[in-house]
């Protein structure tokens, strides 16, 4: 928003690298982290915009951590064990 995309904007590219679905996007974002400036490119009514943008934190995502019971530590000991060995 701060970019100045708006509704029925369509993001082209994100720091130089092209996006055509929703996982381009992501893949762009988790090699950044917040305050972070990288390039954006949209169409904005059939013209392209192409803008600086800080990247920021989102006030609606927070990650919580919770204890896992019994079942679910033997479950990803297994898991973890299993992976290991694939890898090897």
């Amino acid at each position: 928003y701060k970019a100045g995309v708006d509704v029925d904007d369509v993001i082209v590219a994100l720091d130089g690298t092209n996006v055509r679905q929703p996982k381009d996007m992501s893949a762009v974002l988790a090699k950044h982290k917040a305050g972070d400036i990288i390039r954006i490119a949209y169409k904005h009514r059939g013209e392209l915009v192409e803008k600086d943008l800080m990247l920021e934190e989102s006030p609606f995502l927070s990650v919580s951590s919770l204890d896992a019971g019994d079942a679910q530590k033997a479950f990803r000991s297994n898991w973890m064990e299993e992976k290991a060995s694939k890898n090897n």
